[in-house]
């Protein structure tokens, strides 16, 4: 329905846990929060921050400070959360390769032509999903694909990672 309600049932599911005791998120909880961002339409942000939730828990942190998610996944919940992925082509959970190879394949379609789909502004990016791709070798370049659940959309970038030269961004592209 909005940010702000899914963001409402993301918190009320992982009350009461800490670093060092973490709070189960349990399918029924992942299903009450993913009911409530189909409420009309998934927004880009609704969709960012569920893959946000599915993604704290597996992230590193230092257990010396307390640092670090208050709650973990059932495997229920996960595989909720998957179906959920799948669902929006999004690039998290078990659908992150066959996303990944989607967008590879798009952009070999692309291939030389571009430099023809170059945004003279950059898209926003903060409630897109980001998926980064690597080109080998010495100066070679940071490319990263910002995928837009809502519009099952997505936008290219790219960097020279040793230069620090700014990002280009090219799209949108269809997934």
């Amino acid at each position: 329905m909005s940010i702000t309600s899914v963001m409402k049932e993301v918190k009320a599911a992982i009350a009461g846990g800490t670093a060092f005791n973490p709070e189960p998120l349990t399918q029924l909880e992942a299903s009450r929060i993913i009911t409530e961002a189909k409420k009309n339409r998934v927004t880009a942000g609704e969709a960012k921050l569920l893959v946000d939730t599915f993604e704290l828990p597996r992230r590193a942190f230092t257990m010396a400070v307390g640092e670090g998610p208050s709650y973990h996944l059932t495997a229920a919940a996960s595989q909720a959360f998957n179906r959920f992925f799948a669902e929006l082509s999004l690039p998290a959970g078990d659908s992150e390769a066959t996303v990944r190879s989607r967008i590879q394949s798009v952009m070999q379609r692309v291939g030389a032509n571009l430099d023809s789909y170059a945004m003279s502004k950059a898209p926003k990016t903060k409630n897109l999903v980001a998926t980064r791709f690597y080109s080998p070798g010495v100066g070679g370049s940071l490319e990263t694909a910002y995928v837009d659940a809502a519009k099952k959309q997505f936008y290219w970038s790219t960097q020279n990672a040793s230069a620090r030269l700014p990002e280009k961004f090219y799209g949108p592209f269809d997934l």
